[in-house]
C-alpha cells in the first residue's frame, strides 16, 4: 500500500485521445535521453485492439529539466492542485438516476474526470514524500465526496452491459470512462487506505472484477486477448493487488473466493500477469490454501528470476516490479510456513543476501524481514546457519545503527539461537544470546511479582490501551510495550514474558504475519504461560503456528463486534477466575501475590527424578506404566521424550493435548483415559533446558 514509495503497478500506461499518459514507474518503458521528451501518439480507442495497429510515429523535442521545487512551491503547487480537484468532484457531482442514463452523465464530464486523474502525476519536482501526502489527501477527498463509489459504479456498469457493439468495436463512450476510473481506483488504492475500505465495501465491484476475471482466464480464452481487454485485465489484477495488502480487506476478497479466481492466471502467458496474481496470492491465501502454490513450484522461481533480473538493473526493476516489491513478495509468500521450505529450495537466499547488500534502506528491510520468517522453519535455520553469506549479513546488520534493520536481524538470530549455539563457527554468538534469555529466566524466579502481560500488533494499540487501562482500574499490573519496553527489543520482550502471569495473546492476520509478534507469542508458549487469546479482527480464525498455540481456547472478542464494555467485564471475570491461586500483583491485595514461578511447581513421584523425565531409559517407562496401571502393549514404546512433552502440553494446551491423546496416542476408552491423566499428573514439569532438547 502507501509505504511503498512511488509504487505504480507497470500496466498504469493509458491511451486517451492519441495520448500517452504514463506513471513516473512506467516511462522505463519508453526511454529516453536526458532532457527530452518522447512523444508518442497512437490509434484512436476505436482502433486500439485491432491485430496490426498502425505504427506509433515519434517526434523528439527537446525540454528543460525539471527543477526540484522549495518547499514553499510545493505548499502552494499542492494548495492549487488539491483546490482543482474540489472543483472537478465538485463539476462531476455524485448522483446518478440509472444506469442508463450513466453514459450521457459521463459524456460531458470527461475532462473534470481527466483532470482527477492528471492531479495523481501533478506536483513534479517534488519528494516522492511529498507526492505521497498530496495523493493520500486527495484520495481521503475522493472518499469523502463518495467519488470511490461512483469510480465502482463506472466500471460495474460498463463490464456488466459491455464497453464493445455488436460489431466488437470498442464504444468510445464507455471505454474512455470505464479505462479512467479503473486508473483512478489502481493509482489511488495504491496509496490511500480509505480507497481500499470503500473499494471493498461497495456492493456488486469486487463480483463484477470476479465475474471478468473468470471470464478472461486462460484456460477459458481460445485466442489472445485484443489489446484493450489486455489493458483492462491488467488493470483489473492490480486493483486486486492493491486491495489484498490491506489486512481489513482480506476477509471480504476471501469471501468472494478470489484465490480460485486467481490461480489459473499463474499460467498465463505474460510474465506480468503471472507475477501480479502471485503477488495478491501472497496476501490471501490462508495456511491450507498456500499449499496450492506449492503445486507451482514454477512461479515461485518466477518470482526469485523476475527479483535477480530487478537485482541486476540499473533502475533495480525488472517487467515494471521494483526490487523492494518483489522482495516484499517473497516476505509475503514466507508468513505461510508451508512456503518456507520452498522458497528456500527455490534460491531465496542469496538473493535476500544481494538485496541487502546492495539496495537501499527499505530494500535492506524487506530483505532483513524475509530472512527472519523463513527462519522460524527449523531445516531453514541449519540451511542459514550454514551459509557464510547470510550469517555475515545478519551479524552485520545486528549492529546497525538503524532500529528496524537492527531489530529484524537480530530476530533471525534469535530464533535460530539454539543451532547457533550447537554449531561450531558461531557458537559463542549462540552461547551469548542463550546466556542472555537464561539469565532472564533465572531471575524470574526469584521475582514477587507477576504482570498481565499484553502481547499485539501495532495496528491495534488504540483499543488495547483501553484494555490495558481497564485492567489497572481493576487493580491488575499490567505491562504493554507502548510504555515498558523503551527499544522494542526481543531481551526486553522475554523479560516481560518471564515476569508474567498472564499473557494476552491478542490474534489477527496482522499478529499471525508479523515476525515479532511470532517470536514473543512462541516464547510465551515455551515458557508454559497461562494464555488467554483476545480476537481483535472480525472474522478472523487463527491457523499455523498461532492456531497450534491458541488450540481451541475460548477467546474475547475486541474487534468491534460486541460493545466494549461487556468483552472487558468478561475478561476481568476470566483473569480474577484464572489467577485465583496465583494472581498478579493487585494494587489493594499485595499479601495475596505468592511467588511466580516460570512453571507450576508438582510434587513428584517418589521415585523419579524431577529434572530427567525426558531422559527416562525404556525401563523407567515400564516401571511408569506398572505403577499406573497402564498396559505395557499399548504405551511400551513411549519414550521420557515424549511423556514429558505430553505433560506439558497438557498444561498449556488440555484441548490439544487430549486430541493428541484420542487420535495419536490411541486412547479410546474412558477408563485408559482417565489412568493416564492421572499419571502424568505424577509426572514433573520438565525444566526450560528439557523442553529446549525436546524442541529440537
Amino acid at each position: 500500500m502507501g509505504s511503498r514509495p512511488g509504487k505504480i503497478s507497470p500496466q498504469k500506461t493509458v491511451v486517451i485521445m492519441e495520448e500517452v499518459v504514463e506513471s513516473e514507474e512506467t516511462k522505463k518503458l519508453h526511454p529516453k535521453e536526458p532532457n527530452q521528451e518522447l512523444i508518442i501518439k497512437y490509434p484512436t480507442v476505436e482502433n486500439a485492439d485491432s491485430k496490426k495497429p498502425p505504427e506509433p510515429t515519434k517526434s523528439t523535442k527537446v525540454v528543460e529539466e525539471i527543477k526540484p521545487l522549495t518547499a514553499e512551491e510545493i505548499e502552494k503547487k499542492s494548495e492549487k492542485i488539491l483546490s482543482n480537484v474540489k472543483t472537478s468532484i465538485q463539476k462531476i457531482g455524485s448522483e446518478i438516476s440509472s444506469d442508463e442514463a450513466l453514459w450521457d452523465f459521463m459524456k460531458n464530464r470527461e475532462e473534470s474526470l481527466m483532470c482527477l486523474y492528471r492531479a495523481y502525476y501533478a506536483l513534479k519536482g517534488a519528494p516522492i514524500e511529498s507526492m505521497r501526502k498530496l495523493r493520500l489527501k486527495i484520495g481521503e477527498e475522493f472518499s469523502k465526496a463518495n467519488m470511490v463509489s461512483m469510480f465502482c459504479k463506472i466500471v460495474t456498469v460498463a463490464l456488466n452491459t459491455g464497453y464493445r457493439d455488436e460489431n466488437g468495436l470498442v464504444i468510445k463512450e464507455v471505454h474512455t470512462p470505464l479505462k479512467l476510473c479503473l486508473l483512478l481506483l489502481l493509482n489511488f488504492s495504491d496509496c490511500c487506505i480509505s480507497v481500499v475500505e470503500a473499494i471493498c465495501a461497495e456492493p456488486q465491484f469486487l463480483e463484477s472484477l470476479v465475474s471478468q476475471l473468470t471470464a478472461w482466464q486462460p484456460a477459458k480464452i481460445t485466442s489472445p486477448l485484443k489489446e484493450a481487454d489486455a489493458k483492462i485485465l491488467k488493470w483489473m489484477l492490480s486493483i486486486v493487488h492493491n486491495c489484498s495488502m490491506v489486512e481489513s480487506s482480506i476477509s471480504r476478497l476471501r469471501s468472494l473466493d478470489f484465490t480460485s479466481t486467481l490461480i489459473p492466471f499463474l499460467s498465463s502467458n505474460s510474465e506480468v500477469t503471472q507475477l501480479q496474481a502471485m503477488a495478491s496470492l501472497a496476501d490471501i491465501v490462508d495456511e491450507k490454501e498456500s499449499e496450492v502454490l506449492q503445486t507451482h513450484p514454477d512461479n515461485i522461481q518466477f518470482v526469485m528470476t523476475v527479483l535477480g533480473k530487478s537485482l541486476g538493473a540499473k533502475d533495480r526493476r525488472h517487467i515494471g516490479w521494483s526490487a523492494k516489491e518483489l522482495g516484499r513478495t517473497v516476505r509475503r509468500l514466507a508468513r505461510n510456513d508451508a512456503n518456507k521450505k520452498l522458497l528456500v529450495t527455490e534460491g531465496a537466499l542469496p538473493l535476500l543476501v544481494e538485496l541487502a547488500q546492495t539496495g537501499n534502506e527499505d530494500e535492506q528491510e524487506e530483505a532483513l524481514l524475509s530472512l527472519w520468517m523463513l527462519a522460524f522453519d527449523e531445516d531453514n535455520r541449519k540451511t542459514m546457519t550454514a551459509d557464510e553469506d547470510v550469517m555475515k549479513l545478519l551479524i552485520h546488520f545486528n549492529k546497525s545503527a538503524n532500529s528496524a534493520l537492527k531489530n529484524a536481524s537480530y530476530g533471525a538470530l534469535w530464533t535460530m539461537r539454539h543451532i547457533l549455539k550447537d554449531s561450531e563457527k558461531y557458537k559463542e554468538l549462540g552461547q551469548k544470546i542463550c546466556g542472555e534469555v537464561d539469565s532472564l529466566s533465572r531471575h524470574s524466579l526469584d521475582s514477587d511479582t507477576g504482570h498481565v502481560m499484553i502481547s499485539y500488533q501495532w495496528n491495534d494499540q488504540h483499543i488495547l490501551i483501553r484494555v490495558r487501562d481497564e485492567l489497572r482500574a481493576n487493580g491488575f499490573k499490567v505491562w504493554m510495550d507502548i510504555d515498558d519496553m523503551g527499544g522494542s527489543t526481543l531481551q526486553a520482550m522475554a523479560d516481560a514474558v518471564e515476569k508474567a502471569s498472564v499473557i494476552l495473546i491478542c490474534m489477527s492476520q496482522k499478529y499471525k504475519d508479523s515476525p515479532n509478534c511470532r517470536a514473543e507469542a512462541e516464547y510465551a508458549f515455551q515458557r508454559r504461560k497461562l494464555i488467554i487469546p483476545l480476537k481483535m479482527q472480525r472474522g478472523y480464525e487463527a491457523d499455523g503456528w498461532l492456531g497450534f498455540i491458541v488450540g481451541t481456547k475460548l477467546y474475547y472478542e475486541f474487534s468491534g463486534q460486541y460493545s466494549f464494555e461487556s468483552r472487558a467485564q468478561n475478561l476481568l471475570k476470566e483473569l480474577k477466575m484464572k489467577l485465583k491461586g496465583s494472581q498478579p500483583a493487585l494494587a489493594d491485595e499485595v499479601d495475596f501475590v505468592e511467588p511466580v514461578h516460570s512453571v507450576p511447581l508438582l510434587m513428584s513421584a517418589p521415585n523419579f527424578d524431577a529434572l530427567s523425565v525426558n531422559q527416562w531409559t525404556s525401563t523407567q517407562v515400564l516401571a511408569w506404566l506398572d505403577e499406573h496401571q497402564l498396559e505395557r502393549e499399548k504405551f511400551g514404546k513411549l519414550t521420557g521424550l515424549e511423556i514429558a512433552f505430553l505433560k506439558n502440553l497438557k498444561i498449556e494446551a488440555p484441548e490439544f493435548f487430549y486430541k493428541t491423546l484420542t487420535e495419536m496416542v490411541g486412547i479410546k476408552d474412558l477408563l485408559t483415559l482417565s489412568r493416564f491423566v492421572r499419571a502424568l499428573g505424577h509426572v514433573p514439569v520438565e525444566d526450560q533446558s528439557a523442553m529446549d532438547n525436546i524442541q529440537k
